[in-house]
């Protein structure tokens, strides 16, 4: 049983290999502005990656397209650019697109507009609340 294990590991790790290295090459991209969609199902289709989307999750996104001598990586890069999605690797190969999360440096910049905005609200309110929070495992 450990034998199997180990073998799948290797196979998986071997394909995932050749997979990266086939991303590598560059490749001629013609892929049109509109629709996400249909954008990935078109990039899925030339590169032969496997892409895991949601249909919610792309629903109404627009994309400016791909178009010229890329690798696979930039022009999956290109395509999701201003959508909001980002491309994310399985352990298994394939490529699942998901919404971006925000870096630390979107994260800072957040609070320091939350706290340049919490003075002007406070004097607007006249006075602090003060919040308690608790819990317990029941």
């Amino acid at each position: 049983m450990r034998k199997l294990q180990i073998l799948k590991s290797v196979l998986a790790g071997t394909a995932s290999a050749l997979l990266l290295a086939g991303a590598a090459q560059a490749d001629d991209f013609d892929i049109p502005a509109g629709d996400l969609k249909a954008a990935l199902n078109s990039f899925a289709a030339q590169t032969g990656l496997n892409l895991i989307v949601s249909d919610d999750v792309v629903r109404g996104a627009r994309t400016p397209g791909a178009h010229g001598d890329f690798t696979a990586s930039v022009a999956l890069t290109r395509i999701l650019q201003g959508t909001g999605l980002a491309p994310r690797r399985t352990t298994y190969g394939a490529v699942a697109i998901v919404k971006e999360q925000p870096t630390a440096k979107h994260a800072e910049a957040g609070l320091r507009e939350i706290a340049a905005t919490a003075p002007a609200h406070a004097a607007a309110a006249g006075s602090v609340e003060t919040v308690v929070v608790t819990s317990s495992k029941i």
